[in-house]
Parts: structure tokens; sequence; C-alpha cells
């Protein structure tokens, strides 16, 4: 009996079918709701800037849906969600102007707002990803497409007022969060062959997760490595181990080179000292030649 419930709750969240066949969809009020929690928190920057009413619902938008515009523009599949779902446009709207018009009333909800962010942020990595496998694109295009759907909003954000993009700076593991997700997806919908609601929920948790543990022991993404001095290290050991070896056979071959020196100087003397006798000889026998000479005379 157990071993049949085992076997009926597998074939339920498994599916023989390829990822790409059917596109993972979410019900329209939790698309609205990752919108509206996107929107929010780029109309709070604005208002925060002290940008004027227009400022802060564009900021809204450009966060809320710049992801999916972003992941629409790179893949050209002529299928822009912002565009075939207009209730976006209006959900984000709403969501700019209440920031503008009731800022306290928002901002008091910070904490509800974050944690909605990091689940729509796990969201936004499943739905990017799945929409480049459905169309046919590589796995890796897929983790890529993911990874700009959920934070490409605020990358664009963060370009409008002239700031670096925060996923690009040091900080607790928030775009790593998302790339973990759309692998978790991607593996789970695809060689797993997991339902994708099911593969979607495990991105949510995965996102979470990572997304938590940073921020609970503090973990932050590198900014500054240099791998120069420990690639070079082996080099720089065999580099050594050269110079020692060639030491020590300029050790070992130097009393040799030594007395060929010696052997070479005594030769030079030797030439040296015949060639002045030499001298000498021709000089006494040109004293000896010239009173003759006088006699002669």
């Amino acid at each position: 009996m157990d071993a049949s419930l085992a076997i009926d709750l597998l074939s339920s969240i498994t599916t023989s079918a390829d990822p790409e066949v059917v596109a993972a969809s979410i019900p329209l009020w939790m698309e609205m709701l990752a919108t509206v929690v996107g929107s929010i928190c780029g109309a709070l920057v604005g208002r925060e800037l002290k940008l004027d009413y227009l400022g802060v619902v564009a900021l809204g938008l450009i966060t809320g849906l710049g992801g999916g515009l972003l992941r629409d523009m790179i893949l050209q599949v002529h299928n822009v969600y912002m565009i075939d779902q207009p209730m976006a446009i209006v959900a984000s709207i709403a969501a700019g102007s209440a920031v503008f018009l009731f800022p306290g009333v928002i901002a008091n909800q910070n904490r509800i707002i974050n944690a909605l962010d990091i689940i729509v942020l796990g969201l936004f990595s499943a739905l990017g990803a799945d929409k480049a496998v459905v169309y046919g694109f590589d796995p890796l295009v897929g983790v890529i497409m993911g990874f700009l759907t959920a934070v490409g909003g605020g990358m664009l954000r963060d370009v409008f007022i002239g700031q670096t993009p925060g996923c690009f700076k040091r900080g607790n593991l928030y775009a790593t969060a998302a790339i973990a997700g759309s692998v978790t997806f991607l593996l789970l919908s695809g060689p797993a062959h997991i339902v994708k609601m099911v593969a979607m929920a495990a991105c949510v948790v995965v996102t979470i997760a990572v997304r938590f543990i940073s921020l609970k022991f503090d973990i932050q993404s590198p900014d500054d490595i240099d791998l120069g001095p420990v690639v070079a290290k082996p080099f720089k050991k065999v580099g050594d181990a050269l110079s020692r070896q060639t030491t020590e056979y300029a050790t070992r071959t130097n009393p040799l080179i030594e007395e060929r020196r010696r052997r070479v100087e005594q030769e030079l003397e030797e030439y040296q000292r015949r060639a002045e006798e030499l001298s000498e000889r021709e000089a006494l026998r040109g004293k000896l030649r010239r009173p003759r000479r006088a006699r002669d005379r």
C-alpha cells in the first residue's frame, strides 16, 4: 500500500515530456503580485531621491517590468510580456502611485516587502529560464535569461539614476540566489522530468535559502581577488629548482674552468717571456754588427 502511494506521488510530480513542450505558468494574481512588489521597490528608491510623480512611477515601471523587457528584447521571439499582458502596466502604475501618495504607509511594510521580493526573485528566475528553454535555447541561455528576468529591473533602475547596479557590487548574495534558482529549475524540469510547478516551487525555496544563508552568516560576494601569485607559485618553484641545479652544476664545473684559465694564463706568460728573449737577442745582434760596419768604412 505504501509502495503504491509512493508510486502515485512520484508519477504526479514527474512527467515524461521534455521541458520545452509546455511553458510554465503561474496564476494571474501571482504575476500581478510579483509586478507590484518589484514596482514598489523601484518607486521607493524614486521617493528617496525626491523625484516627482512621473519619476517615481517610471522607476516603478522599470523595476517591476524591466527584467522581462530585457529578456524579451534579447530573445527576440515576438512576445513581449508587458505588451501581451496590459494588466501588468496598470498594476505597476498603481503601485508607483500608491508609493508616491502614501510613502509612509508603504515604507512601514519594509519587512513584508523584502520577504515578498525574494519570493518574486525566485519566481522571475524560473519564468525567465523556462521561457528561453521553451523557445529552443540552450540551458545556459536559460540561466542567463532567468538571471536577467530576476535582477534586470533593478539593474535598469540603478542605471537610470546614475548608480552602479547593485547586483554588480559586493554584498549579500542576491543575484547569485537568482542564478541558483534558475539552475535548480532547469535541472528539475529538464533531466529530472519534474512537473514545472514543483520545479518552480523548488526554485523559490533554493533562492530564499541562498539569500537567507548569506544574510544569516554575512556571506558576501568577493570583489578583490588576485590569483596571479597562486597560479605563479608552482612556476616559481620550478624556476627556483632550475636555478639551484644551475648553481650546483656551475659549482661542480668551477674547478675545471679555473684550471683551464690558469693554463691559459701560463701559456700567455710563456709566450711573452719567449717574445722578450727573442727581442733581446735581436738587439744584441744589432750591437755586434755596428763596429764591423765602422771598420769597413
